[in-house]
């Protein structure tokens, strides 16, 4: 029971807090509600109801919290709060729709691998974040000290038995909806990363090899080097008004440049499970976990009898949903990171390793190169001394103005992709070497006011998924076998590069053909698309169109 001693001002003051609480929901927690709630209506009326009933109580059970009389829970509660309004508003500023299962997932992945993204994040968005911190500490602070002086004191066995069931009950929603979150911050944020902490995807044996029959190997050293947040219409070699890729340029007779490559997923871990399991387009949603079942790359490269090589400039642990298994297939795992070297020298030591790999031209060898590219803050990505593009952004600039951005990001693609490829390609002499190039996603500079580097949903640009393709060949002379290169330009996609690598690997292409989709040997002339959300979940996948 409420106590008895609620008078008129405490009753006008709770509802004018609840209406508030419930406004900044609307205005900072939705995410497509609207279209939300519209398609549970058409589902069912009574499921709509549920809905909207559960949408109205979970501003009270907030009130019920920040109103207790218990200071020690009615602290923690408004802290609760802050936090997780905090982290909400940050991301709507920055992707514009906020925090989701997608974001969870990322964040505990990247928080698991190491990778120092979370700190790159950090500073790449300083103004968000301080605004976001701003004005919730007024808000909270401000409902603080209101509740403390004119609203009811509610015991705290009105609030926190109460918070804890709803807490669970959104759990069990966020469990059966797998990453529902329409709901509050305060109890969508610790679900989502609940959730996305507890259900990690399937680690297991891989299938075995569905081709086994191969001709000798054409290439002594196969090269897939996938490169990091790199834009393909900001490369000088797909855009004649950006000088980005001077030296690729002036090797363009020894490169067979593939244009603009529509990346699998927009984000890294989508993208890369593509690229070395050879998903097919038609396989996502990924429900039956076929890429991470599925033989990978490795496994096909030593059935051909390729020594196998993993360089992984970006971290010292197991990501993009790599597991034991996969590192099975893996001869040597080499990783820059061990050597505390600084990042823009990081994919210049992959390079070395590489070239180190190369040098013996009696073994057969396969590798496979993790860039740290381009990604955010870009300024990391490239010493002082090729600060050709100014004004750039500063680290932790308060600052969100996209022509400072777009030139530190043209200065990164100067030095960690064309000044890498100037390094290795100078280094490589007569090698018997081919390269396959491409980048795991691209990135956004600033359209349309957009700050965040990708986002999530039915409505994604496809500049997200904007990345390079081209293959460099050391010896003219086998050449030959490449065909339709000027048809395919500009049409071709992260499906069609793994039945492109069996095919260099020595492969049948008759038999590549009945379990992957087509190689860029082939005329391709399908509708491209990328792929947005998680691929082992329902209800948080999106399918979205790269062509016009």
């Amino acid at each position: 029971m409420l106590p008895k001693n609620i008078n008129k001002t405490q009753i006008i003051f709770s509802s004018i807090l609840y209406f508030i609480i419930l406004i900044i929901f609307v205005a900072i927690d939705s995410f497509d509600i609207v279209k939300y709630y519209s398609a549970i209506l058409k589902q069912s009326y009574f499921k709509f109801v549920l809905h909207i009933g559960f949408l109205a109580i979970l501003p009270m059970i907030t009130i019920f919290m920040l109103l207790s009389k218990n200071l020690i829970y009615k602290i923690i509660s408004h802290v609760i709060l802050f936090f997780t309004l905090t982290i909400e508003l940050s991301y709507k500023l920055i992707n514009n729709y906020g925090y989701t299962y997608h974001e969870a997932n990322i964040f505990v992945t990247e928080l698991r691998a190491n990778t120092g993204t979370e700190i790159d994040a950090l500073l790449s968005f300083l103004p968000q974040y301080i605004l976001a911190i701003v004005l919730v500490f007024i808000f909270v602070t401000t409902i603080f000290f209101l509740s403390k002086k004119y609203m009811p004191k509610l015991s705290i066995l009105h609030s926190l038995p109460l918070s804890i069931f709803v807490f669970f009950i959104m759990y069990y929603i966020v469990n059966k909806t797998q990453g529902e979150n329409y709901y509050p911050s305060i109890f969508k944020i610790p679900a989502l990363t609940l959730y996305a902490t507890n259900n990690n995807v399937y680690i297991g044996k891989r299938d075995t090899n569905f081709i086994t029959h191969f001709e000798k190997p054409y290439y002594k050293h196969v090269v897939y080097i996938i490169d990091e947040s790199i834009r393909a219409d900001k490369l000088g070699i797909n855009n004649d008004k950006l000088n980005t890729s001077p030296y690729l340029n002036s090797i363009s007779n020894k490169i067979f440049n593939y244009g603009i490559c529509a990346s699998g997923g927009n984000v890294s871990q989508n993208s890369q499970v593509i690229l070395y399991s050879g998903i097919k387009e038609s396989d996502l949603p990924n429900n039956s976990l076929k890429c991470l079942k599925n033989p990978n790359i490795f496994q096909y490269a030593k059935h051909a009898g390729y020594e196998t090589f993993y360089i992984d400039a970006q971290t010292n642990k197991k990501h993009n949903y790599m597991t034991d298994e996969d590192f099975n297939f893996i001869d040597s795992s080499l990783l820059p990171t061990l050597k505390k070297i600084s990042r823009p020298l990081l994919d210049y030591e992959a390079a070395k390793m590489l070239l180190d790999i190369t040098k013996d031209s009696s073994k057969y060898t396969f590798s496979y190169i993790v860039k740290v590219g381009s990604h955010f803050h870009y300024e990391w990505n490239y010493p002082d001394s090729m600060r050709v593009f100014e004004p750039v952004s500063q680290i932790a600039e308060f600052s969100t103005d996209s022509i400072k951005r777009r030139n530190s990001y043209y200065n990164s693609l100067l030095w960690n992709t064309d000044g890498f490829f100037k390094y290795l390609i100078k280094r490589l002499l007569n090698r018997d070497i081919i390269i396959i190039y491409t980048s795991d996603h691209a990135t956004m500079l600033g359209e349309n006011g957009f700050n965040a580097p990708a986002s999530y949903g039915d409505k994604v640009s496809p500049l997200q998924s904007t990345v390079p393709l081209f293959i460099y060949i050391n010896d003219t002379l086998k050449r030959k076998n490449f065909n339709f290169v000027k048809k395919n330009i500009n049409k071709v996609s992260h499906f069609n590069l793994f039945p492109s690598l069996l095919e260099i690997l020595g492969y049948q292409k008759n038999e590549i053909q009945e379990y992957y989709d087509k190689s860029i040997f082939d005329s391709i002339e399908n509708k491209r698309y990328f792929f947005t959300g998680n691929f082992f979940l329902k209800g948080i996948f999106f399918k979205n169109k790269f062509d016009k």
